[in-house]
């Protein structure tokens, strides 16, 4: 029996693609698909060996039709296959995720599938919010004809009272579970929705995905919900935890019997998703890249769904360095080190910093364009911030902070740009933009001088 379970705790500043890591532990015994290539629950279809009575056999053609139309396709063929990934492609513009989104998203995945195995894939657009716990899901599934594809629908049913109507996390999880449901012959596939709502309150929705006839229903058949309490005169809280299924708020030992139990007689398997990510730093959007390059990547996506190649192979092709044609630019070797900031300009005002004092802040930069931020107020380090030196346009280095425990009020997000570098290479420039909900809110140009630390 396949067992998940949750971590129910993890720091206020962690951002949600390390929470999902956290909050769920994946272990696998049972297995799907059996040696003859169909479904371990998959039933057998016996011929009706009476063909004399004409009822009998109109009887024979509508459940041959019905056989037909519901045949489970454990794997579409490849030239089948190559023929639907290049209406994908030839169409990308209606599904891609836009580039212009780069300040509201921190992320975007594309996978593609055949959730129902109805042998017409379909591509998964996920989106993930730059400011919030909230992503995003579109499926479009080729349609019969083979020529083009529709947009799914969506279905929300089960616990109506923990942030339920929102699809499954599906982008922090490329490594999920599938079982399939004999009876009805639909395959589901168990994604979480972890959800922050904000002032202490956080937790995970368990989903249920069933993908037919064009609709994504999602049932969220438990939840977890955790209050961060304040303790009086500390900087501590207190962890408050309530329970619920479909049938309302249930207590610890009911929560832990449905999570080892689910889906009860029904087998499952690992299930990996080729998600395909382009981060708000490269280009969220697909347009950009070359045709060819993505189809090899869709393909392969598709044969991961499949189990035709190791997505951890996958990963390590196509997101773990920059896509053909993609960059993250400029050569970073000349701001490698340590560096305190010295003075800071604000229309004018000029604003000088010794060690230590308040808002004096220093940058880390090491070879692998790794960056940490640390800010100081009243002697001490108030904050620590660790993120990737990325390049822009123009080929100037920035980072980014976007958390909101750490950012002043109004804004969501701090842009830092280096814009040079003297001719000792010993001060460095940086650029620093304030965002919020609604654009640019100002900034102020800072000077760090290396080693002042």
């Amino acid at each position: 029996m396949f067992i998940r379970g949750v971590f129910l705790k993890w720091g206020r500043i962690m951002r949600k693609k390390y929470l999902a890591l956290l909050l769920s532990v994946i272990m696998c015994s049972s297995v799907f698909f059996t040696g003859c290539g169909r479904t371990a629950d998959e039933p057998v279809i016996e011929e009706d060996e009476d063909e004399d009575d004409d009822e009998d056999d109109d009887r024979d053609d509508d459940e041959d039709d019905e056989d037909e139309k519901n045949a489970y396709v454990e794997s579409i063929d490849e030239d089948t296959l190559a023929d639907q990934i290049k209406v994908f492609v030839k169409n990308k513009k209606i599904w891609t995720v836009s580039g212009e989104m780069t300040i509201e998203l921190d992320n975007a995945g594309y996978c593609v599938t055949d959730l129902d195995h109805n042998g017409r894939s379909e591509i998964i657009v996920m989106t993930e919010s730059a400011y919030s716990s909230v992503t995003d899901m579109r499926i479009y599934e080729i349609t019969e004809k083979g020529d083009a594809f529709t947009e799914a629908g969506f279905d929300y049913t089960g616990i109506q009272n923990v942030t339920s109507s929102l699809p499954p996390d599906l982008i922090n999880f490329p490594e999920s579970v599938a079982y399939f449901n004999r009876d009805k012959q639909a395959s589901h596939y168990l994604i979480d929705n972890i959800f922050d709502n904000g002032n202490g309150e956080y937790g995970d929705c368990y989903c249920d995905l069933c993908y037919e006839e064009g609709v994504a229903a999602v049932y969220t058949y438990l939840s977890v919900r955790i209050n961060q309490i304040p303790i009086p005169g500390t900087m501590e809280f207190d962890d408050e935890y309530a329970f619920y299924s479909p049938d309302g708020e249930i207590d610890e030992d009911e929560y832990y019997d449905i999570v080892g139990t689910y889906p009860g007689e029904y087998g499952t398997k690992e299930q990996y998703f080729g998600i395909y990510y382009r981060s708000s730093y490269d280009d969220l959007s697909v347009m950009n890249l070359d045709d060819s390059f993505l189809v090899s990547v869709l393909t392969d996506s598709y044969r991961v769904f499949t189990g035709e190649i190791d997505y951890s192979g996958f990963n390590d092709s196509y997101n773990d360095s920059p896509a053909t044609g993609q960059s993250y630019g400029a050569d970073n070797s000349d701001y490698i080190g340590f560096w305190g900031l010295c003075e800071s300009e604000v229309e004018g005002d000029v604003t000088n910093y010794e060690i230590g004092s308040d808002y004096y802040s220093t940058l880390e930069i090491d070879y692998d364009a790794f960056i940490t931020k640390i800010e100081y107020y009243d002697g001490k380090a108030s904050y620590v911030w660790s993120t990737v030196l990325y390049t822009d346009d123009d080929l100037n280095p920035y980072f980014e902070i976007t958390d909101s425990t750490i950012l002043p009020d109004g804004v969501v997000c701090e842009r830092y740009t280096i814009t040079g570098i003297n001719s000792d290479k010993d001060i460095m420039y940086v650029s620093l933009d304030l965002y919020g909900y609604d654009g640019i809110l100002g900034g102020s140009n800072l000077t760090y001088l290396k080693d002042y630390t």
